[in-house]
């Protein structure tokens, strides 16, 4: 076996309950495939839709940012139709600061 070929496949291995080996086993041989190409083909099904599922979230979260996005433009442009300019006391030096206490 060259280097290049260990390179492109990993050995994993893991527990699982019996009962579940057992079951899945007999299921496997029934269909006549290899426990091995079973597992692969259940964890490329599982990436394929993980990855579908990633896309959906992504294109909600746009959604949700471009709606947000619009209310916060909306309510600034409300905030800025309806500003009143701040009323500047005025005081003048005409009259007599205590006529105003009277």
């Amino acid at each position: 076996m060259s280097n290049q070929t260990l390179q492109e496949y990993k050995l994993i291995n893991f527990n699982a309950p019996i009962h579940v080996i057992n079951s899945f086993d007999h299921l496997v041989r029934y269909k006549g495939v290899s426990r091995t190409s079973q597992l692969l083909h259940l964890i490329d099904d599982f990436m394929r839709s993980e990855q579908l599922a990633l896309s959906k979230d992504h294109e909600l979260s746009t959604f949700i940012d471009s709606v947000s996005l619009q209310e916060r433009q909306k309510v600034k442009k409300q905030l800025i139709e309806d500003h009143e300019p701040a009323m500047i006391p005025s005081a003048s030096d005409d009259f007599d600061w205590e006529e105003r206490f009277r």
